[in-house]
């Protein structure tokens, strides 16, 4: 008689959860943002240094063979950047010249009219620096390329953030000192037109360099002597060259004298026609 085996069956034990680790709580950074993205900020300087190189090597350009030849390719090519570039960063050429413009004006005229002249005695030395900037070369061809491009943006640069800003900064100086030009009432253009008259013109049409020698101190001098007319002195003149209550009066006499014997002759007129 055969003998069945007794077969037992075993459960499986499901294995034991491992206890849950709570998660650290998430802390901001304390680190500033410079520190946290060095890359960015890296490229954000390099950037500014090449855009940089890009207008130094445009103001050469023009500077060397004048703006028609100075194209965005002639540019692109000698600062080993490409059109494509230019173009991105700077629409076309008109708008990369008016940052040059901008960027020529913030360095080397600002800080200038940024100055205070309290005093009469360094007058003389302020405006020379004033005139270096607009015989400067860089200036000069600047302004050549402002009157040559049809394209007003340029012109509009140079005349708002240089000319006007600088007419108006005389004008200050030239009150605060209690100065005033003849002629003129806008003080402050009387004054740079009349300084800048004989160097700049010939600058700009011969293409020469201006020479700031001791001749453009003396011109300075005569200039100034000009203008050297305190406001008081302007006052008394105006009072002295204004007529009298008599003279008033006798004028006014006079016009009603002239008024009355044009009616009379008016009214005689229409009795004749009759």
């Amino acid at each position: 008689m055969a003998t069945r085996k007794k077969t037992t069956t075993t459960t499986a034990t499901p294995p034991t959860a491992a206890p849950a680790i709570p998660a650290k709580p998430r802390t901001r950074s304390t680190k500033p943002a410079a520190s946290r993205t060095p890359v960015a900020a890296s490229t954000a300087e390099a950037q500014q240094e090449r855009r940089q190189a890009i207008l130094s090597t445009a103001l050469d350009l023009l500077q060397s063979q004048g703006y028609t030849a100075t194209s965005m390719l002639a540019i692109a090519r000698d600062a080993g950047a490409s059109k494509e570039t230019l173009y991105s960063w700077f629409g076309n050429r008109e708008g990369l010249f008016v940052q040059l413009i901008e960027q020529h004006i913030a360095q080397h005229l600002t800080p200038l009219l940024s100055a205070s002249v309290s005093d009469a005695a360094v007058l003389p030395v302020h405006l020379r620096a004033v005139l270096a900037f607009w015989l400067s070369p860089a200036t000069l061809a600047l302004t050549r390329a402002a009157i040559s491009e049809t394209n007003p943006a340029l012109a509009q640069a140079l005349n708002t953030q240089g000319l006007q800003a600088t007419t108006s900064h005389l004008a200050i100086v030239l009150a605060s000192l209690g100065l005033s030009c003849p002629v003129s009432s806008d003080h402050g253009a009387y004054l740079l037109s009349s300084l800048l008259g004989p160097y700049q013109l010939n600058a700009l049409l011969s293409g020469e360099t201006v020479s700031l020698d001791d001749g453009l101190s003396a011109h300075i001098e005569d200039v100034l002597a000009s203008c050297a007319v305190t406001a008081t002195e302007t006052v008394i003149e105006a009072v002295e060259s204004a007529p009298t209550k008599a003279e008033k009066k006798k004028k006014d006499k006079g016009g009603k004298d002239k008024k009355d014997k044009k009616k009379k002759k008016k009214h005689d007129m229409g009795m004749l026609s009759d």
